[in-house]
């Protein structure tokens, strides 16, 4: 089941990169340096929604990309 949700997210942002949409790839930024999940961002309950450091992140890495990509007006 996670192999299958992997290779999903991996063709979204391969979709995006090569139709040149604007993505927040948290899924990268968000895995150890041997390629898993990092469990501090991952629900210790269920093992699938984000933990409350996860969302901090998520929305750090969102706030960070509409600035630094000017996507509102200041």
């Amino acid at each position: 089941m996670a192999e299958e949700r992997i290779s999903y997210i991996k063709n979204h942002i391969q979709f995006a990169v090569s139709h040149n949409i604007p993505l927040v790839n948290i899924y990268q930024k968000s895995l150890t340096e041997n390629g898993d999940g990092n469990m501090i961002y991952i629900n210790p309950t269920d093992d699938i929604h984000p933990s409350f450091v996860g969302v901090d992140f998520i929305e750090h890495e969102i706030g960070n990309f509409i600035y630094d990509e000017k996507i509102l007006p200041h």
